[in-house]
């Protein structure tokens, strides 16, 4: 399940965090999070990504 939200500083852009994933061994990492800024599309262009970081936490 991913969950979005902008902000006001950064108009036009839209996050995503999507939160699981597979270590090394392809087993699922829960502490896995990936966010991903898009700028949001315009004359029926596709987003762009602007942003992807990810990380895992203990």
């Amino acid at each position: 399940m991913a969950t979005t939200f902008t902000m006001p500083e950064l108009p036009g852009i839209t996050f995503t965090v999507e939160r699981g994933g597979l270590d090394p061994d392809g087993k699922p990492n829960p502490s896995w999070m990936q966010i991903t800024g898009t700028r949001d599309a315009e004359n029926d262009e596709e987003a762009q990504v602007v942003s992807r970081i990810g990380f895992a936490g203990p």
